[in-house]
């Protein structure tokens, strides 16, 4: 965590060819755009729309989306609690197979700057993920002890 001024920021662990913390499937509106440095100059490319077709502590895929590896991004992911603001980087440009629906062209970004506000409600989204898993989970083992009670019988 590093402080500048009032805001403090969180940079995001490293990318490595093994995920830690587990995606989540979705569906939510991201705004976007591209930034780079050119000749000292900052250069921004135009701000974009598109979905997050999974997201995680440390990134999101970006449907539909074609930038090369490498490329930074400043993103807004709308969450209902509100919007997360983040920097990232294009880490790859393949296609994401969903668990259900079709293959989707689009771009992994992995997130290199987060904001403390930001990063708490994103982390808050991603704990109701796993809690609504558990609950599912809970509901699924008592309807498996109903069935075999009912079979018992």
């Amino acid at each position: 965590m590093l402080s500048a001024g009032r805001m403090q920021i969180d940079i995001a662990a490293p990318a490595s060819s093994e995920r830690r913390l587990p995606r989540w499937p979705s569906r939510l509106p991201v705004r976007f755009q591209r930034f780079q440095i050119v000749d000292g100059q900052l250069v921004l490319g135009g701000i974009q729309s598109t979905v997050a077709r999974d997201v995680s502590a440390q990134g999101l895929f970006l449907a539909g989306v074609d930038l090369p590896v490498g490329s930074r991004v400043h993103v807004y992911l709308m969450l209902e609690a509100g919007p997360v603001e983040a920097f990232g980087e294009v880490v790859h440009d393949r296609a994401h197979q969903p668990a259900i629906g079709p293959v989707v062209d689009g771009v992994g970004v992995r997130l290199t700057i987060v904001g403390a506000r930001d990063r708490a409600r994103l982390d808050a989204f991603l704990d109701e993920r796993v809690e609504i898993k558990n609950v599912a989970a809970r509901a699924a083992d008592a309807r498996r002890r109903a069935s075999e009670r009912l079979v018992l019988r």
